[in-house]
């Protein structure tokens, strides 16, 4: 009875890690949950119109969103979610508010940084991440190979 009991759960733990989506962007990237009533929610929308304003500095921070409604959910690609992922995020980040947009950052550790309703501006998003210590990791490397502004570099340059 016990082997039984055990080979149902691993089965459906194994259906829930697939249904996540979220698990392919483990240690890679920083998923982002907006989650609407609809579409065409203001909120919405102003907070899609804030992150492309400023689409350097989310591939920078390797920032990938994700859409959710209530009926379906659209992948960072904008390919709609099957049912089974729709139905992991609404279980593994849910609920979600139904009158308000419900903003979810993810770590590259598959750990949520930041929970909150409404609009989130840019210079609130991007001074969580810099914060993380991961992100701090990936700074200092990135200062490494461009050199630090007024750095010698190495190269000799022409006048």
């Amino acid at each position: 009875m016990k082997y039984l009991l055990l080979s149902a759960c691993s089965f459906l733990c194994g259906v829930a890690v697939w249904a996540q989506p979220l698990r392919a962007h483990l240690w890679e990237s920083r998923p982002l949950i907006l989650a609407a009533n609809r579409a065409d929610a203001p909120t919405l929308q102003g907070q899609l119109a804030i992150l492309t304003q400023h689409q350097g500095e989310v591939t920078a921070r390797d920032l990938v969103v994700y859409q959710i409604f209530p009926e379906y959910g659209l992948s960072p690609s904008g390919q709609e979610l099957t049912p089974q992922q729709h139905a992991g995020l609404l279980k593994a980040y849910g609920p979600f508010s139904a009158d308000q947009l419900t903003v979810v950052l993810i770590g590259k550790d598959g750990t949520v940084k930041l929970r909150q309703e409404g609009l989130v501006a840019h210079e609130a998003l991007w001074g969580l991440i810099d914060g993380m210590p991961m992100r701090k990791i990936e700074m200092q490397r990135e200062k490494k190979r461009h050199g630090a502004p007024g750095q010698y570099s190495g190269k000799s340059e022409q006048f």
